[in-house]
């Protein structure tokens, strides 16, 4: 029987072996360096070292520092070392900038590390005969299984006799983690090493990791991935050098014509200026082939226009930034924006998308390693962005530019430049964020700037963050006035309601904390307290002013007055002055009212002045004893909260114009 069943394994593999088995040629290779010899495969036009490297040298390991896992899986190898340059180049932090051509790395002479695009070509080859690549390419044993089916397989199984047919016994079968081999190919489970665990080495019999040529960015390069529960290559993407920092090395040999990528030598480069007759501002221009560029960042100021982090200093570095309805006709006369296609044909002039970023980014005030080398002079710096809600981003890190193509539902393309990668890439987004603007030399044919746009410029929440407006407004029950504030598309009271109900009280009873702070109110009085035309705000109000006040940094802080505070004062970013009046309490000592038991013996106490601001909202909570509701808390130690209080609580009141 065991006879039988291997013999329909065999089958069943030969049958997977034999849809490529024609471009297959075997062989063997030995490094001149250590005398040791490899099998080679030879599959499609590339010939491949059949197992993994294992020449000795420096920031090179074996799995558990245990040299019988090197004789069995080769050594691992750190980044630097794979590509054949010193830490001090190629390490952490450092930008590892590698020659055009082979990278011949740590590879034996007349062999190379692999670029992902020969990977690539040695997966494509794998998959033409219908297979999943890795299940080709991965070694026959080694890798734990994904079940027991294995074992649990029987003679009259495989027979369809009763059960599973023999068909869903081989596929349970291969649902393991081993591979067939077809190609002798031979990925073993090696695992990884990395310096960022207590335990530096991991996934033996699950996964393997093989560095590529091809830098990602940042001290990082594109690996090539296998996984035991899977027969995909890479998860289906690109996996990066970040976690695993020491992995596998396959070698695969020179062809006999050495391919070099042409050097980047642009038709023609001619460095110019002009001047904005608008406000008087020159700016460096740039020739590239057939294509006059500002080789610096608009700074036209207009509606809609802004300062990164609102600050001067950050326009005169880096530009504006403007929404799209701006950008379209920001430039000055003779000059536009420029479109995806005429974006395009700049990163074609220079080399391509895939080394664009380098080529055109600034040779200085990018974080990281993420400096280009300027080689065109265009500049680009990392000015970062706004999102449209009040929020600033990416300075030092990312360059985005408007074009003047429309996408999609409200979408422009956008160009994108980043420290973490050397191409560009193009993404879409939405009108109301705010990037740069670049401006090309040229008239848009037939039309003006401002025509081509059709587009209505889209409300945001964030118009009001740079323009909010103050006013007052009277209590005619009791003749205050209280100063008002619009937020976005929300009018509020920038005072707490002072207006006197039953149930509502100054802090310790005090008329002087009222005069300072406005009363506290319990939930049921608050809910009609506000004047007419004015209302308690619900939950879902108050969370409206949270989305325009603040997405990245605090709410507390953009809302707290700038003093009275027992520390970490506000900024009162928007004139909303939240005051820390504290609150009013009720302590039960003996408890609340319960199965027709009333206890009675409670005190008052007010706590929190000078330490925490509560305001109640209308929003009951879906409880049981329906006993709270929600109220905001701001605090000197805690930037921002939204709770459910007890209604018998007194809390402050701001009231939200209807």
């Amino acid at each position: 029987m065991k006879f039988l069943l291997s013999f329909f394994i065999g089958l069943f593999l030969l049958a997977c072996a034999g849809l490529s088995s024609s471009k297959v040629t075997l062989g063997t290779m030995t490094d001149p360096r250590d005398g040791r010899t490899y099998k080679t495969v030879k599959i499609g036009s590339q010939t491949w070292m059949a197992q993994n490297l294992n020449y000795k040298t420096d920031s090179s390991f074996c799995y558990k520092d245990d040299t019988s896992k090197c004789a069995k899986y080769g050594r691992f190898y750190k980044l630097a070392t794979a590509v054949g340059m010193p830490e001090s180049e190629c390490g952490k932090g450092k930008a590892c900038r590698l020659p055009p051509g082979y990278v011949q790395g740590v590879c034996p002479s007349g062999w190379h590390l692999p670029s992902k695009a020969e990977w690539d070509s040695l997966i494509a080859v794998a998959r033409s005969g219908g297979s999943a690549a890795g299940k080709v390419l991965k070694s026959t044993s080694g890798w734990k299984k994904n079940n027991e089916v294995f074992s649990q397989v029987n003679l009259l199984d495989l027979l369809g006799f009763f059960g599973p047919t023999p068909v869903t016994a081989m596929k349970k079968w291969l649902n393991s983690g081993n591979g067939s081999d077809a190609f002798s190919f031979s990925v073993l489970p090696a695992g990884c090493r990395t310096d960022y665990e207590k335990t530096p080495y991991y996934s033996e019999g699950l996964q393997t990791n093989f560095w590529t040529s091809s830098i990602s960015g940042c001290s990082s390069a594109e690996l090539v991935s296998f996984h035991y529960d899977g027969f995909g290559v890479g998860g289906g993407g690109t996996a990066y050098g970040d976690a695993c920092t020491a992995n596998s090395v396959r070698c695969v040999k020179d062809e006999n014509v050495r391919k070099v990528e042409k050097p980047v030598e642009p038709v023609e480069v001619t460095a110019g200026s002009m001047k904005d007759t608008r406000d008087g501002q020159t700016y460096k221009t740039v020739q590239i082939g057939s294509q006059t560029w500002m080789a610096q960042n608009l700074n036209y100021e207009m509606d809609d226009s802004y300062c990164n982090h609102d600050d001067a200093a950050n326009c005169t570095k880096y530009g504006r930034i403007y929404r799209w309805n701006a950008a379209i006709s920001a430039c000055p006369e003779g000059w536009y924006l420029p479109s995806k296609a005429e974006w395009d044909t700049l990163f074609a002039t220079v080399g391509g998308d895939s080394i664009a970023g380098k080529v055109l980014k600034s040779s200085s005030g990018w974080y990281a390693c993420g400096d280009g080398t300027d080689a065109v002079s265009f500049s680009v710096l990392p000015a970062g962005y706004g999102d449209g809600n009040g929020e600033f981003w990416g300075k030092g890190s990312d360059a985005n530019f408007w074009s003047s193509t429309k996408a999609d539902s409200g979408r422009s393309f956008v160009v994108e430049f980043g420290d973490w990668f050397n191409g560009v890439k193009l993404r879409e987004h939405m009108y109301d964020y705010e990037f740069p603007v670049r401006c090309l030399k040229g008239k848009i044919s037939g039309k003006s700037a401002k025509s081509t746009s059709g587009f209505a410029a889209r409300s945001s929440p964030n118009d009001s963050r740079r323009k909010w407006v103050k006013k007052n407004m009277t209590d005619f029950r009791d003749g205050k006035t209280y100063k008002t504030v619009k937020i976005g598309s929300q009018t509020w009271m920038a005072e707490n309601l002072n207006y006197k109900t039953d149930s509502s009280f100054c802090y310790k009873d005090s008329a002087s904390y009222c005069d300072k702070y406005g009363r506290l109110y319990t939930w049921a009085v608050a809910t009609s307290a506000c004047p007419e035309g004015w209302h308690l705000p619900s939950e879902d109000e108050w969370k409206t002013l949270f989305r325009v006040v603040d997405k990245r940094t605090s709410i507390g802080t953009s809302l707290k007055s700038a003093s009275g505070w027992n520390g970490d004062e506000g900024l009162d970013s928007f004139g909303f002055s939240a005051l820390p009046a504290g609150k009013r309490r009720i302590e039960y000592i003996n408890g609340r009212e319960s199965n027709g038991r009333k206890f009675t013996d409670r005190r008052i106490r007010y706590s929190e002045e000078g330490g925490v601001a509560n305001f109640w909202g209308s929003t009951e909570a879906k409880d049981s004893e329906n006993r709270d509701a929600y109220m905001v808390y701001l605090s000197s130690k805690r930037e921002n909260a939204g709770f459910f209080g007890d209604k018998e609580y007194a809390y402050s009141v701001r009231c939200l114009r209807d």
